[in-house]
Formats: structure tokens, C-alpha cells, sequence
């Protein structure tokens, strides 16, 4: 999670630290792109750690072993066409953010990616 915040800060702050001169001005593309890949990153990779922190802790509950994940993956019907659309959502927006600094578009993918 700590790439995400330090990357949340850089684009609301970017003149604190010192990636722009003043206020207003455009990240230079270079740096948003890090800053877009570094967030999507580390919120798949804390996801990921979430769920495997519940499926490898095993907690007795009135003697009985509980996992707060079952080992079986979660599966449905259409999740792979769920999954294409998220990604090329993803995409989409990273490329908007990459062109324009659009902060809706790097909000809205570290919102649907956490």
C-alpha cells in the first residue's frame, strides 16, 4: 500500500515533491506513467495479500478450524468477459491519465483495483 499512497500523493501534490515547479502544472507524462503503473500495481498486489492472509490463516473457532477464504477459487459465470472488460477499462484510463492528467481516471482505476 505504500506505493499507492506515495502515488496518490504525487498526483495531488506533485509541486511538494518537486516533480512540478507550482501548482496547476502538468505531471510530465514519464512521471505519470510511473505513478499510474506503481498504484495499479500495489493495489493488486495488497488484494492479493488480502485474500491470501485469509486463506492461509487457520483460527480455531469453538474447536473447529476457520478460514476466513475457502481454498477453492471463486468462480462465475462470465468472468473471464468481466475480466477482459476491466482490463481494457484499465487500460483505457491509463492511457486517458497518461495523455491528459486526468485525476478521475487514475481515481476511478484505484478505486475498482482496491
Amino acid at each position: 500500500m505504500a506505493a499507492v499512497f506515495i502515488a496518490i500523493a504525487a498526483v495531488v501534490e506533485p509541486q511538494s515533491l518537486g516533480i512540478v515547479k507550482q501548482l496547476g502544472d502538468l505531471i510530465p507524462a514519464g512521471n505519470r506513467l510511473e505513478l499510474f503503473l506503481g498504484a495499479a500495481i500495489g493495489t493488486i498486489t495488497f488484494s492479493g495479500s488480502v485474500i491470501a492472509f485469509g486463506k492461509l490463516s487457520g483460527r480455531l473457532v469453538l474447536g473447529r478450524k476457520f478460514r476466513l477464504f475457502q481454498g477453492a477459487p471463486v468462480q462465475f459465470r462470465g468472468q473471464h468477459k468481466l475480466n477482459l472488460l476491466l482490463g481494457l477499462a484499465t487500460l483505457a484510463l491509463g492511457i486517458t491519465f497518461m495523455l491528459t492528467g486526468n485525476l478521475s481516471a487514475f481515481g476511478l482505476v484505484l478505486a475498482w483495483l482496491s
